[in-house]
């Protein structure tokens, strides 16, 4: 059974009862997973030092959907502060990611990774196609990530139109 308010969360099952804060959570990962023929939608968290993790599926949860949509935004809403604040004060905040794709990093400059930085006054759209997270830049530039792999993968996408919306051009 889960319960969930506005500053944490807990489940009850198989004899134990775990409960964490909100803020312990560093990421929201939300996945689809191939078993057999299906494609099963999981949530999986992952707790600040991302040492541990928590995977939640269809198999074993009936309303996951709903239950994902209160994690992602209780998440972001105790991420967004930090990571606008760290913003401010010049300093960048790097999404978790799955696996060894592309990472994504806001710093004051703009939005990047290894494979480019676009700058925050050239960001022109971002756009969600086919699992993938479709950054542009006015010049034709463009950053992929999955969004399977990108921890926070939602308020990314919020907070670049976000910028975007608010871009003097």
């Amino acid at each position: 059974m889960w319960w969930c308010s506005n500053e944490a969360w807990s489940w009850a099952g198989g004899g134990e009862t775990t409960a964490h804060r909100w803020d312990e959570v560093a990421a929201v990962y939300e996945r689809s997973a191939r078993q057999g023929r299906k494609v099963m939608r999981e949530y999986v968290l992952l707790w600040s030092g991302g040492e541990e993790w928590l995977t939640l599926t269809e198999e074993h949860i009936e309303d996951l959907a709903g239950l994902g949509k209160v994690f992602v935004e209780r998440v972001s809403e105790s991420l967004r502060p930090k990571v606008a604040a760290a913003l401010a004060r010049g300093e960048s905040y790097l999404f978790p990611r799955w696996g060894d794709g592309p990472f994504v990093e806001l710093t004051a400059e703009g939005v990047g990774g290894d494979d480019g930085v676009i700058s925050w006054h050239e960001l022109a759209a971002v756009d969600v196609q086919a699992g993938h997270i479709v950054i542009r830049g006015k010049y034709g530039q463009a950053l992929v990530r999955s969004w399977g792999d990108t921890g926070n993968a939602g308020m990314l996408v919020a907070m670049l139109r976000s910028s975007i919306a608010n871009s003097v051009s």
